[in-house]
């Protein structure tokens, strides 16, 4: 299952992105970083659970600054290593997530291009 991520999500992303990563980054210092994260409104991020484990993270930025063929990039993206070939799933359905999510806050002519 994809779903908006949620401040009460940020210590298993932490986890996961500490164990992806294989460096520990201080806590406090990424849960300000997440915090600012779903707050900002050119951000949407997402958390991809399977039987409750939270298995990918992923942010997308909306709009980005440099981009005159795209209205979104990836800021962030981070899969459990054991669930192989995920990558490319919690991006489809993050970005018809987003979509979604543009479709109903903003009218036609207003909406992001979001292409997988």
């Amino acid at each position: 299952m994809i779903r908006p991520a949620t401040f009460s999500d940020c210590t298993r992303v932490f986890r996961l992105c500490c164990c992806v990563k294989g460096a520990q980054i201080p806590y406090p210092t990424f849960a300000r970083v997440f915090k600012e994260r779903l707050a900002d409104e050119h951000e949407l991020s997402f958390v991809a659970e399977d039987d409750s484990e939270l298995v990918g993270y992923v942010s997308l930025c909306l709009d980005p600054a440099n981009s005159a063929d795209s209205r979104a990039a990836i800021s962030s993206l981070v899969v459990s290593p054991r669930k192989r070939g995920m990558r490319t799933f919690i991006m489809l359905q993050a970005c018809r997530i987003a979509d979604a999510m543009m479709s109903i806050a903003s009218p036609p002519s207003a909406r992001y291009s979001m292409s997988a």
